[in-house]
């Protein structure tokens, strides 16, 4: 088996990880991703579905203003869309 070396690093964070990070709730999470307000996840397979931690900080880093939460980063994207 060959390791690609940008893959080592990556890491996932199922649903309930990134419900957690972001302050809300899973189905809160999967009503963000079918209105598309955060990143998109990785599609392993039907039930096996994952988000890319650096895509998760990049989309917290740029929409969060200083003080602000992650909840409030994601409400205030939904409300620039």
């Amino acid at each position: 088996m060959v390791v690609r070396p940008e893959l080592t690093h990556v890491q996932l964070l199922d649903a309930r990880e990134v419900a957690a990070l972001l302050s809300i709730s899973v189905p809160t999470l999967w009503r963000c991703v079918k209105d598309e307000r955060v990143p998109q996840p990785v599609r392993f397979g039907p039930r096996l579905v994952r988000w890319r931690l650096r895509d998760l900080e990049r989309f917290v880093g740029v929409e969060r203003p200083r003080g602000a939460s992650p909840r409030q980063a994601v409400e205030r994207a939904a409300e620039r869309r």
